[in-house]
């Protein structure tokens, strides 16, 4: 596992991230819809303001958990990334992640990624964190395997992407393969 660029942290989301969020999806639209099937040319300030204010509720319930990934330096919104569809019996959690596309190539997504699954082992006490990537995506399948995350299957037709079915490849990583030496307990 690549150890994360200590130039980003993550953060729960705030009201105040609203405007950063929604300009960042309007400046990585065209990269954000190859591998979310939320990211539409309707998607705005109206869609960015009820995602960001629905976070704490979300966290608050136990049923996902978002993270600003914020350049440390500038405190500037790089991107999201987070841990949701929950298996709470079986210990499972889900590790999404993107970046505004200013940021690309500069390491966000893979500290965003590291310290979302930190995040999972130490504060939720996941025992697996399952990545989701289109086929076709290989910038977030590169952050995947950063994580050190192990490819184990390709499911057909998983994801709907721009009304057209495409198949994805799951990946997971487990707490031992994180290597986590000292993990920073958030506040849930």
């Amino acid at each position: 596992m690549q150890q994360p660029s200590p130039d980003f942290t993550i953060r729960p989301f705030a009201a105040e991230d609203i405007a950063a969020h929604a300009a960042a999806v309007a400046a990585s639209r065209p990269q954000l819809a190859a591998g979310l099937s939320w990211a539409t040319p309707a998607y705005g300030l109206n869609e960015s303001a009820a995602w960001v204010m629905s976070r704490g509720p979300a966290w608050a319930q136990g049923g996902e958990y978002s993270f600003v990934i914020e350049h440390t330096p500038s405190r500037g919104f790089a991107g999201c990334c987070g841990i949701n569809r929950l298996d709470w019996p079986h210990r499972v959690g889900n590790l999404t992640y993107w970046v505004d596309s200013r940021w690309a190539g500069r390491g966000a997504a893979t500290a965003g990624a590291v310290l979302a699954a930190r995040f999972a082992f130490a504060n939720l006490g996941l025992q697996r964190v399952e990545v989701l990537v289109a086929v076709d995506n290989p910038a977030s399948l590169r952050v995947a395997e950063k994580l050190g995350a192990v490819r184990e299957g390709v499911l057909r037709r998983r994801l709907l992407l721009g009304g057209v079915r495409k198949d994805a490849v799951l990946l997971s990583v487990l707490p031992r393969e994180l290597n986590e030496p000292t993990v920073e307990r958030l506040p849930l």
